[in-house]
């Protein structure tokens, strides 16, 4: 007599992949709030599953971990993800009750990694390519007038152009939103293309209308209508 078995040989560690946040990314979230990591994971032979999946965070300037309080920890501290499976791979989501918004430094870079473990015993090394790295901004931007004055008076078709300077501490400013109200009446300026200002459009109730100016035209730091 004689029994047989059989068994998938598995040489290929599985690999997993930072999503969100973005690398090169800037992020920020309410104090209170849990900080969340999600991402992808696989295991590239494609003969086993991925049953694990952990993420450790790294504060760049101090080169702390995040050690289960606090960027405290001086070495590589990974702590367990859900998994949820999906069609030839897993998602993965992470959060932690000691990681909040409130943990974060504002203007400073941070390092996700994560790595994967499959059916087979095989442990991913974490890769920078497959990593986050991502700076934390809670800062409010800032945009101001410079044309016309404050308090100034312009006569009748002098003033064609509202202009200003928008800045912020940490990233870049995206857009300006721009409302503008006639005192004399409380009517709202209401341009015909409110997403990508035209400059024509007419005075109408109900308002603020707010207007999306780029900052790319006429460019960064400065606004124009």
């Amino acid at each position: 007599p004689y029994s047989s078995f059989t068994f998938v040989f598995d040489a290929a560690a599985p690999q997993s992949w930072v999503t969100v946040p973005s690398s090169g990314s800037f992020k920020n979230t309410a104090p209170a709030a849990l900080f969340t990591v999600s991402g992808t994971a696989q295991d590239v032979s494609g003969t086993s599953n991925v049953t694990a999946v952990e993420v450790a965070i790294q504060e760049k300037v101090s080169a702390k971990w995040f050690g289960g309080t606090s960027f405290t920890a001086g070495t590589t501290s990974f702590f367990p993800a859900v998994i949820t499976p999906q069609a030839g791979y897993w998602d993965f989501e992470f959060t932690h009750p000691n990681l909040k918004g409130d943990d974060f430094g504002t203007g400073l870079r941070y390092l996700i990694l994560s790595r994967a473990t499959d059916d087979s015993g095989l442990v991913e090394t974490p890769d920078a390519a497959r990593a986050s790295e991502f700076t934390y901004d809670l800062g409010v931007p800032t945009a101001t007038f410079t044309y016309p004055p404050q308090a100034s008076y312009r006569r009748a078709g002098q003033l064609t152009t509202l202009s200003g300077v928008a800045a912020d501490a940490v990233s870049a400013v995206d857009k300006v939103d721009l409302a503008i109200q006639r005192l004399s009446d409380g009517l709202h300026w209401q341009d015909s293309d409110l997403a990508a200002p035209v400059g024509a459009g007419s005075w109408q109730a109900g308002g603020p209308y707010y207007m999306s100016l780029s900052t790319s035209a006429p460019g960064l730091p400065d606004w124009r209508y």
